[in-house]
């Protein structure tokens, strides 16, 4: 894979917490092969809002209690940290499985860990260039 021409290994609505007013927005995101993630007003929209690279930096599932979402993950990056939701935890799992694969951490507890392996297992039978995660860790 090319640094000039990435490939889009993953795409879709995923819901944004606003920085300053803590609302909450739908975007249609996208994840390319060199780890920049990008997210966008709507699918149709062909400038971005905002992007960063996903690569090296740690991705924390978060617990209901914290943000209200079932399905929802903490990126830390060096100058912010984003708070992302899925419309379902299988959605979810595949979003942490394709971060981990470009070499974020990713934090959970040990069922997400599971779910993370067998998203991942099932990618490896669609995908031959398939990177096992980097490094899981559990808390709590």
């Amino acid at each position: 894979m090319s640094a000039s021409h990435p490939t889009i290994l993953k795409v879709g609505y995923l819901t944004k917490e606003g920085e300053i007013r803590k609302s909450w927005k739908n975007r249609w995101c996208t994840l390319d092969s060199n780890g920049e993630f990008k997210y966008h007003k709507s699918a149709e929209a062909r400038k971005c809002i905002k992007h960063f690279n996903v690569i090296g930096i740690t991705i924390q599932v978060c617990l209901f209690e914290e943000k209200k979402r079932i399905a929802c993950w903490k990126m830390d990056t060096p100058n912010r940290v984003w708070f992302f939701a899925s419309l379902s935890e299988k959605s979810m799992y595949e979003w942490l499985a394709t971060f981990s694969k470009l070499g974020a951490t990713v934090v959970c507890k040990r069922d997400c860990q599971k779910n993370i392996k067998q998203t991942n297992n099932e990618q490896l039978l669609l995908n031959s260039n398939f990177k096992p995660p980097i490094i899981i860790k559990n808390y709590a």
